[in-house]
This record gives C-alpha cells, sequence and structure tokens, in this order.
C-alpha cells in the first residue's frame, strides 16, 4: 500500500498524527517478532527496545519520545478534543515513523564509489597508512591482483603482528606482503568483519553491534558486494561508526 507519509494529503494535525501512528504500529509489531494475535504497540515497543531490534529503537531517547506518543494517542483515541500534537512534535514523530518503517539499506550510509580505498600486497605500509590518515579512514580491506579478497588492514593489524612476533619492524619498504598474516580476518582477536548485499538493510546487522559477551568480537566493518559474497567486486564499506552517525541522525 502506498504510505501516508508520502501521499502529500491535507489533513488537520490530530488526523495525521492518527493516521501516522497506525501505520507505525503495524511496522512495531512486525518488528517486534510478536506473534499471538492481538500485540499492543506498548509491548511490541517494549520488545524492540529491550532486546534492541531496532537501531532507532534502541536509542533511550526516541524510545521515550515514542512512548510519549503512545499517550497522545491514546488521549485522542478517547478525548479529540482535548489535546493537539504541536508542529515540533508531529515534526520528529513523522521523521522517527518514517525512518522505522522504512529503514535505510547498507548502501545507503556507505563509503563507496572513488571514495573507496582498496589496498594491495605491493602497497607500501607507510603509504597506506598516510592515506587513512588524510581521509579518516579506519579500515581497509585488502585484495590481490585478480580481485582475492585476502584481509583488512587497520590499527588493530599492528598489534596483531605485535602479538605474534614480539616486535614490530616497519621501515618506509615494509610492505602489506611483509604483515600479510596479521590481515587475515580468521586469525583477528578483536574486530569481526562481515559480508553482506547491497539490498540488505542496516537492521539485519544491527544486534552485531551488541557485545554480550566479554569474548565477543566486535563488530568493526561490513563489506558490501551484489550478493555478500567475498568472491564478488567490492561495492561499498560500513563502518560500526557509520551505523552510529546513522542513528544519531535519524533519532533527532
Amino acid at each position: 500500500s502506498i504510505s501516508f507519509l508520502f501521499k502529500g494529503l491535507i489533513m488537520d494535525k490530530k488526523e495525521e498524527f492518527l493516521t501516522i501512528f497506525r501505520e507505525l504500529e503495524e511496522e512495531i509489531v512486525k518488528i517486534s517478532g510478536l506473534d499471538e494475535g492481538y500485540v499492543s504497540f506498548n509491548r511490541a515497543l517494549n520488545e524492540i527496545h529491550s532486546k534492541r531490534l531496532d537501531p532507532i529503537i534502541a536509542s533511550d531517547d526516541a524510545y521515550e519520545f515514542l512512548k510519549s506518543a503512545l499517550d497522545l494517542r491514546n488521549i485522542l483515541s478517547h478525548r479529540n478534543d482535548v489535546a493537539e500534537p504541536t508542529d515540533i512534535f508531529l515534526e520528529r514523530f513523522k521523521k522517527l515513523s518514517k525512518n522505522i518503517i522504512y529503514p535505510k539499506k547498507l548502501i545507503d550510509i556507505a563509503t563507496k564509489g572513488k571514495n573507496l580505498v582498496i589496498a594491495y600486497p605491493e602497497d607500501k605500509v607507510i603509504t597506506i597508512v598516510k592515506m587513512m590518515s588524510s581521509n579518516m579512514i579506519s579500515h581497509v580491506p585488502v585484495y590481490d591482483e585478480e580481485g582475492l579478497f585476502l584481509g583488512v588492514f587497520s590499527r588493530v593489524s599492528f598489534f596483531e603482528f605485535f602479538s605474534k612476533n614480539s616486535k614490530i619492524q616497519i621501515c618506509e619498504n615494509t610492505t602489506i606482503a611483509d604483515i600479510i598474516d596479521s590481515i587475515n580476518i580468521n586469525n583477528n582477536t578483536n574486530e569481526l568483519y562481515l559480508f553482506a548485499s547491497i539490498n540488505n538493510y542496516v537492521i539485519d546487522f544491527y544486534n552485531h553491534m551488541n557485545k554480550t559477551k566479554k569474548e565477543d568480537r566486535r563488530l568493526s566493518a561490513i563489506f558490501l558486494t551484489k550478493n555478500g559474497k567475498k568472491s564478488e567486486p567490492l561495492l561499498g564499506i560500513v563502518t560500526q561508526t557509520d551505523i552510529l552517525k546513522m542513528i544519531l541522525e535519524e533519532t533527532n
């Protein structure tokens, strides 16, 4: 169905708020995964927030705002003449609702195109480090000349190299090939790297950001290809910072 959010119909603020709320309520219940007949907005919202099933609703501020929206809906449902959403309240409610009902895809917030930085085994470490510093990049995927994914170079690579060799000897001629074992994502003890399709949504990978055990690795980067396969050309990179930035922008 065509969402009210894009119909451009003229309604008074109360009618507009209630119409959007109904659409949001349907999506909230769907995201919660609760399937027990009738599920209230309040219960579904609490389920999503407590289990961090959605990056926006996981935000305490957005969660409390939506609880207030529920209170207003309940008032208007019984006494339509005693309250009305302010312009500021309604605009924020519309923004939050739109971002929840139509979540962003990973590719929407990814570094892509000419901004993608890829390293190769013959590249000098110092060159890649300077490139990362000047472009404020935290992780650089490493491929061979035939397009085979080899691993990821990051600040952690130095730690991994030192932990295996008990020393670091990096000079201006040191290449990525010289520290190749330290960029292998399977050998990385601190960071988690995932591959995903350009059609995957941020919400599909949000739970990977939440470390529940001390031994869990922190999600550092998601590499995007057409179908989420390592053997395919790289189309974009999403870091944890990209996701956090998106959440901040969409909840305020």
